[in-house]
């Protein structure tokens, strides 16, 4: 760290980058910032509650205090008072850069995952202009004067909800993912440099979603050979790498920011990675009404409104597949939260 107080501090977060792949692709010269700036600094271990779950680790982050007390592990909350769970809104975490804006100290935040706007006067804030992990809060930026600037700037192509229904048996659907993220990390790197140019803070804290939302569904390109993925063969085609077009595109807009931002202090990191998996296990539910822990609520124990919720969802489960998908291209994002 540079002991000059009037230097800035770049820090750019890569959610759900895998550091075993980013190794593998600075060795092999296909990520030339990251590589670059390794040749002058340290590549160091974090170690994170990603044990407990993904969910968890921003939280931890952006609070410095351990799972058990800030109690997020999703984008869920358990409430034990009423045996339920609320979309998490952030409203009772504090980040640790609030006390920083403060003293004074200019700081400019843009995506940080599961973290709520704080008022900032001196920089700038956005939260959730498109992010893998959305909450309650929705997009809010801040202070006044930079709402413009995010308000005209260019949508991120994931805005649109397009590709929610992208599987890897998908070919298009998955090329066009990868683009999407690809195109999306160019725009959000666009913007975080005019955001930093016109505010110039003296901490700013950028995060790239698009490596998490690429790789939940585009991780099989990169293990072709692995056991779980050979059934995800594609008319005998060999697999395009088209995660590793994300990471290049995020690399790109990396060496961008380094260069325009003249950071005395850079640092790019990751809170946890991600392996080979065919999707989550959804027997928790059944086991717990078949061993008496739990039972389904009926419909006369609901009130109307939670009737009418569970029907829709009833005929969503059961609709067509082409229908499904025209209804998470015209739904905006607000009408899951």
């Amino acid at each position: 760290m540079s002991t000059d107080k009037s230097s800035s501090v770049l820090a750019i977060g890569i959610d759900a980058a895998e550091s075993t792949i980013v190794r593998q692709m600075i060795e092999q010269n296909e990520l030339p910032a990251l590589k670059s700036l390794l040749a002058g600094g340290k590549w160091l271990e974090v170690r994170s509650p990603s044990p407990i779950g993904s969910g968890t680790v921003w939280p931890t982050f952006l609070t410095g205090s351990e799972p058990a007390a800030h109690g997020i592990y999703s984008e869920w909350k358990w409430l034990p008072e009423t045996m339920s769970l609320r979309r998490y809104e952030g409203h009772h975490l504090t980040p640790f850069w609030k006390s920083l804006a403060e003293q004074g100290v200019s700081i400019g935040v843009f995506d940080v995952p599961f973290a709520p706007p704080v008022g900032i006067k001196r920089g700038f804030e956005v939260c959730e202009w498109w992010a893998h992990d959305s909450t309650a809060a929705g997009l809010r930026a801040g202070p006044d004067e930079i709402q413009s600037l995010v308000q005209t700037a260019r949508a991120h192509p994931l805005s649109s909800n397009r590709f929610v229904t992208a599987t890897p048996e998908s070919k298009t659907n998955i090329v066009e993912l990868a683009e999407a993220c690809s195109t999306g990390a160019q725009v959000r790197g666009s913007l975080a440099q005019r955001l930093i140019q016109e505010t110039k803070p003296r901490l700013s804290l950028i995060v790239f979603p698009e490596v998490h939302h690429a790789g939940h569904q585009l991780w099989h390109t990169l293990a072709p050979d692995n056991p779980l993925y050979q059934r995800l063969e594609h008319n005998g085609q060999p697999l395009e790498p088209l995660l590793k077009d994300v990471h290049r595109a995020v690399d790109r807009e990396i060496g961008e920011l380094i260069d325009s931002s003249n950071a005395g202090t850079v640092m790019v990191f990751a809170l946890h990675g991600m392996r080979p998996a065919l999707g989550f296990p959804a027997f928790l539910g059944p086991l717990l009404c078949e061993q008496g822990f739990a039972q389904l609520a009926t419909l006369r124990a609901q009130s109307w409104t939670k009737r009418g919720v569970s029907a829709f969802a009833a005929v969503k489960r059961h609709a067509p597949a082409p229908l499904k998908k025209l209804y998470y291209q015209v739904t905006p994002a607000t009408a899951y939260l």
